[in-house]
């Protein structure tokens, strides 16, 4: 299973810089927005709503499952459009080359899709760990300051501030996560369906 949800995850990570043709372009849009864009909005998120994450979590999980089982019926379905994608007798270089890429859109479509439903699993964990420790969400930062002095530090308390706040910028991170994948797996769909509206005469 761990290492299924670690091909899952590289897999996704690939997408991210492979193009329609297979090829790779380490610093694609994508791959910048994943790494370094919705890390550093995860972290504004959490400094401007430092007094409380969010109202109500349970109607992210709600959500959240209700996407997840929707995706997964989608998923099982893929294996097979594959096989309408098989090489074809007398076969233009246009046609092998726009099957090709019509085959990639569904490589990333599966990837992306697999990795939102991951992503939603493990955001659910995460809000349903807040039902056990409401102060992962709910605790208002704003009533901790920066101390001045070594000596008044309590390193429980700090410790566990800290573990809050990165509770926080993770699970915000794993919902935009959970957003630009699904977006993206839309497009991917989207160009899918054209091709397979286009073989109708």
């Amino acid at each position: 299973m761990f290492l299924n949800i670690k091909n899952i995850k590289i897999n996704a990570k690939k997408s991210l810089y492979t193009n329609i043709n297979g090829e790779e372009e380490k610093w694609s849009y994508a791959y910048i927005f994943v790494k370094i864009i919705i890390p550093i909005i995860s972290c504004l998120i959490v400094y401007i709503n430092q007094d409380k994450l969010m109202e109500d979590p349970k109607v992210i999980v709600m959500l959240l499952s209700l996407f997840s089982g929707l995706m997964f019926g989608v998923l099982i379905k893929i294996p097979d459009k594959f096989k309408d994608l098989e090489p074809k007798e007398n076969e233009t270089k246009l046609d092998e080359t726009k099957r090709k890429q019509i085959k990639n859109y569904l490589k990333l479509f599966m990837y992306s899709l697999s990795y939102s439903i991951l992503v939603a699993l493990f955001s659910i964990f995460f809000v349903i760990l807040n039902s056990f420790f409401p102060s992962l969400i709910e605790l208002d930062l704003t009533k901790f300051k920066i101390i001045e002095d070594i000596k008044q530090l309590d390193l429980l308390t700090t410790f566990l501030l800290i573990l809050i706040i990165f509770y926080r910028i993770l699970l915000v991170n794993y919902l935009l996560n959970f957003l630009f994948f699904i977006f993206r797996a839309v497009t991917n769909l989207y160009e899918f369906m054209l091709y397979e509206f286009s073989k109708i005469k």
